[in-house]
């Protein structure tokens, strides 16, 4: 494969000097002819060259709690995380979805898919100064399955002998993390996994300096070395994170001399400082779509890619009445979908299946629930519960799409009662299945379809707390086959099969929207990408003049 290479050239004009004479009388004797020089002119000082920083607008509900990247997973440290480590493999600079090479220039795969072999970069530094090794890649990869640290990313890479091992205190280092030389590192899987090489772009994934971490020990979480192309240089907790460039970045130093990623807590403050030119980056609020994306000043300025995402209305609890499919379908015919996405989301596609488009296996012509009050109702009748009856729905936040949903479920007779609840109580209520139904969404981790079947769709085990959650067994081994399929076709015949089921059988879900990525980006930010993960890369980017 290829490398990106980004070099950086200087194009020197030589300045021709020109002399002039006035006329003159007869010439003086050649012994006797001076020689007048005029004084060169001074030269203009020159202007100290202002630094080129992108400030880009984070709109954040809370500041990131670490920059540590195996000890927090949202799409937040994604961001920060992925230019601040490299990882061994990684995505397209122009957003596409293919795996190129990163910290390894390349890697073999044995026959028999188990074992791949990475070769790494030579010289490449962390941060700190120290050379990047293939003992720093293992020292990772032990570190992210340590019980101890209880990592919320140890599903990463689960495949590797000895990981889970490990993770349940069962032994003390991964035997399939092999140095076989400092530039070189081995892994071998269980299984085939399909899978492997798309999950190694990870963020989460990125590798860290073994003498740091030991180094600062709990105080790594502010302390982080990698060997991206940005470095920490200041964070102020709940204000600002900035970052500077590295120079040894082993492509050569970013174009910008830094990043200053602005936490913003509302979004009509943010759009406010991107308009009065404060911020040179941010999002698009659903308030301000329809105005900034037909104002002749802004509509260009304007990003938009399909998101790999996944929105859904989960049907949690399988109690009474929801124990019946019936009930399931006729919610999700219930839900006018289009509506609330032209009203209140703005942007993006409707879903018909778990994958959005763009990503490997999307079926287009999956078979779907429309928007249909009357076959709701009829199906409800069929269920024996036409004089209706009353689910619970939990949310983290106040939420405009809860209350549509909630206001069209009522038009054909299901009370739908609302609770908030805090972060922390959210997701042990999701995962116990202690509430009826909840409206959440998937962002891909890596771009292959594994990410979303297994953590979405795969029954969680089955015990006492949750024992009126949804399981299919069936659906279950048909995920687990997958996962060890290395032919792509067999791969996503399987998917489509699951997929099938999904809508004919089980209903456990309705299946919403995919959404768009956006950015509003000043016109003298050049070389932005926006890609398909909203994982944004700062090292192509520049800034040029005027502010």
């Amino acid at each position: 494969m290829n490398k990106s290479l980004y070099a950086l050239l200087a194009l020197f004009v030589a300045i021709a000097m020109l002399a002039g004479c006035g006329p003159t009388a007869e010439p003086a004797p050649a012994a006797t002819q001076a020689v007048v020089q005029e004084p060169a002119p001074t030269a203009e000082p020159a202007m100290p060259t202002e630094p080129k920083i992108l400030r880009d607008g984070a709109l954040l509900d809370a500041d990131l709690s670490s920059l540590d990247p195996q000890s927090e997973m949202s799409l937040a440290m994604y961001g920060v995380a992925r230019n601040i480590y490299s990882t061994l493999v990684r995505l397209g600079y122009e957003g596409d979805l293919n795996v190129h090479p990163d910290l390894a220039t390349s890697w073999d795969i044995s026959d028999d898919g188990k074992v791949y072999t990475f070769h790494l970069r030579e010289g490449v530094k962390f941060h700190t100064g120290q050379e990047l090794t293939a003992h720093d890649v293992k020292f990772t990869f032990e570190r992210l399955y340590d019980p101890n640290l209880a990592s919320p990313a140890s599903f990463f890479g689960q495949f590797i002998v000895g990981a889970v091992d490990k993770l349940e205190g069962n032994a003390t280092e991964v035997p399939g993390v092999r140095v076989v030389d400092d530039y070189t590192i081995e892994f071998t899987l269980s299984e085939p996994y399909g899978a492997f090489l798309a999950e190694l772009v990870t963020p989460s994934l990125g590798i860290l300096s073994q003498e740091e971490v030991e180094k600062w020990g709990a105080d790594y979480l502010v302390h982080p070395s990698g060997t991206g192309p940005f470095k920490l240089q200041e964070w102020v907790r709940g204000e600002k994170l900035v970052l500077a460039a590295n120079p040894d970045y082993y492509e050569g130093p970013p174009k910008l001399d830094g990043v200053e990623i602005i936490i913003i807590e509302d979004e009509a403050t943010g759009i406010l400082k991107f308009e009065n030119g404060e911020v040179d980056v941010y999002g698009v609020p659903s308030a301000d779509f329809d105005r900034l994306t037909t104002d002749p000043k802004w509509k260009d300025m304007v990003l938009r890619v399909p998101a790999l995402d996944t929105y859904y209305f989960q049907l949690n609890n399988f109690s009474p009445p929801l124990d019946d499919v019936r009930v399931r379908q006729a919610i999700a015919h219930a839900i006018d979908r289009q509506s609330i996405l032209d009203k209140i989301i703005k942007s993006g596609q409707l879903a018909y299946t778990v994958l959005p488009p763009g990503m490997p296996c999307y079926n287009p012509d999956i078979d779907h629930y429309d928007y249909d009050p009357e076959k709701a109702r009829a199906l409800l009748e069929e269920a024996g519960v036409a004089d209706g009856f009353t689910i619970r729905i939990v949310s983290r936040s106040q939420s405009d799409v809860v209350d549509a949903i909630i206001a069209q479920l009522a038009e054909v007779g299901i009370t739908a009662e609302l609770e908030m609840v805090e972060r922390s109580a959210f997701w042990d209520i999701v995962y116990k299945g202690q509430t009826d139904a909840y409206y959440l969404s998937w962002w891909a981790d890596f771009a292959d379809p594994h990410n979303f079947f297994v953590y979405i769709w795969r029954s969680g085990p089955e015990t006492e707390e949750s024992k009126n959650m949804y399981i299919s067994e069936q659906m279950d081994a048909m995920i687990d086959e997958a996962a060890i399929t290395t032919d792509q076709d067999r791969r996503c015949e399987l998917y489509h099969e699951i997929e099938q089921l999904g809508i004919e059988q089980d209903a456990q879900r309705v299946w919403l929207w995919h959404l768009e990525t956006m950015r509003i980006v000043q016109p003298w930010v050049k070389g932005y990408v926006l890609p398909p993960n909203d994982v944004v890369f700062y090292y192509p980017i520049d800034v040029e003049p005027p502010r």
